[in-house]
């Protein structure tokens, strides 16, 4: 299983070269304990998107959260990110965040939701994503989910995106999961719907 997966993983990174119709997305993420008593920890991420293969979006963040009961986490975040439009523009945001995660006898249910302030342009962005878990073996899972998102919210509200998500999580060792998965990514432009294929792989390190 774990070279089938390492195979899968290393042609995904050969996708921006030739994947001319699709988007590639790559993260990777860490948590470390700041106050293993308190449950607090210190979260950072690192996104970088891929569209004929060029680099055109890079997103750096860092957040604390805190784990309350076994179920829920809130956090706090802070984003700097970059979009090239000809050059690169930088951008700044932060967002509260807080996840739920609730297991049942055969499948688990976990979601996300983040309350954006995006500075750069004076607007305000929420979304919700909702996931089904289904366990293939212990260290296997699949999952499918959907992740809205509302834009102004105080100046004429209106819902602008979605993205419909399937894929597996996959936990290698104690403290590295490695998450591959499909998203069909859909954004409202002039009233219209348009349609994008991403393939999205996250590496998730607990320190």
């Amino acid at each position: 299983m774990k070279r089938v997966i390492l195979i899968v993983y290393l042609l995904i990174l050969a996708l921006p070269a030739w994947a001319r119709n699709w988007e590639y997305y790559f993260e990777y993420k860490g948590s470390a304990p700041l106050n293993k008593k308190q449950r607090v920890f210190l979260k950072l991420k690192e996104e970088t998107r891929y569209k004929d293969g060029v680099n055109y979006y890079r997103k750096s963040s860092f957040g604390l959260s805190k784990k309350i009961g076994s179920n829920l986490e809130v956090s706090l975040f802070y984003a700097f990110k970059e979009k090239r439009k000809g050059g690169w523009n930088k951008l700044h945001m932060f967002w509260p965040q807080v996840d739920y995660k609730r297991s049942f006898k055969k499948f688990a249910l976990a979601s996300s939701t983040k309350f954006e302030r995006h500075c750069y342009s004076n607007t305000y962005k929420f979304r919700e994503k909702l996931k089904i878990i289904l366990p293939v073996n212990k260290k296997l899972k699949f999952f499918i989910g959907d992740e809205g998102r509302l834009f102004s919210l105080f100046d004429n509200p209106y819902f602008g995106e979605n993205e419909a998500l399937c894929g597996f999580d996959a936990k290698l060792f104690k403290d590295f999961a490695l998450e591959i998965y499909y998203d069909l990514r859909r954004i409202k432009s002039a009233g219209n719907w348009q349609n994008t294929n991403c393939l999205r792989t996250v590496m998730d390190f607990k320190f």
